[in-house]
């Protein structure tokens, strides 16, 4: 009995770990293109995450934006503990119109996004910020307006889409800047990009994620249990 009671707590801190693998999950996209980026600063990319035109990356990308060059991605990141990290969406627009569309979910407890949750939606009201990006230069402009261009599975892109991006929460809306920013230039020549922020706070008690509860409860009841037959014994 003590030997079946010990690999069922294994499997079960197994399968805890494998659930848990990244700290900040997603999908994303750009019409037409983005870099995603993590960060511990609001004012700088950080580590690389991936790119939409990287063509050797094995994530689900089933919609074209631009012939050849699919820009979905489904992500899994570390962040860094303890601090308030970021995440920078670097994204640009080839012509006609332009949107950036995603849901994020924080698997880490110790965190929190600036709703307050451990979920974002992309919208123009709470959670994200926008700013221009000289390419040229590497370096982050001033802030600018977001607007929206309706909830996923809506607007242009629905007719390429046939509906809603699986994935992606339908309450999410299509964003982009009030300046398109299509065209736009560095002082030397190189295009600006757009910028997009959202926040992750590190929250100063964790709350207790229900699978550690559940694992201690199991122990606990193992313990229970063979002191019980001890007992009787």
């Amino acid at each position: 009995m003590g030997r079946k009671v010990a690999l069922l707590i294994g499997l079960c801190v197994l399968l805890a770990s494998a659930a848990y693998a990244f700290d900040l999950e997603g999908v994303t996209t750009v019409d037409n293109h983005y870099n995603l980026y993590t960060s511990t600063s609001y004012d700088a990319l950080g580590a690389f995450g991936f790119s939409s035109t990287d063509q050797s990356k094995t994530w689900d990308r089933p919609y074209d934006w631009e012939t050849q060059e699919p820009s979905l991605g489904t992500f899994g990141l570390s962040l860094t503990p303890d601090v308030t990290n970021y995440v920078h969406v670097l994204g640009w627009d080839q012509g006609v119109i332009a949107g950036f569309l995603g849901s994020l979910t924080l698997n880490n407890s110790s965190f929190r996004f600036d709703n307050d949750l451990m979920a974002l939606d992309t919208n123009a009201v709470l959670g994200w910020t926008a700013r221009e990006y000289d390419f040229g230069s590497s370096t982050i402009g001033g802030s600018l307006g977001l607007i929206t261009h309706g909830p996923n599975g809506t607007g242009v892109w629905a007719g390429i889409t046939g509906g809603p991006i699986p994935g992606i929460n339908t309450a999410a809306e299509w964003i982009w800047t009030s300046k398109d920013g299509f065209g736009d230039v560095g002082s030397d020549g190189s295009p600006v990009y757009r910028l997009f922020t959202a926040t992750i706070n590190p929250v100063s008690k964790p709350v207790p994620e229900p699978i550690s509860s559940a694992l201690f409860l199991l122990g606990a009841g193992a313990l229970g249990l063979r002191k019980f037959r001890r007992k009787k014994a």
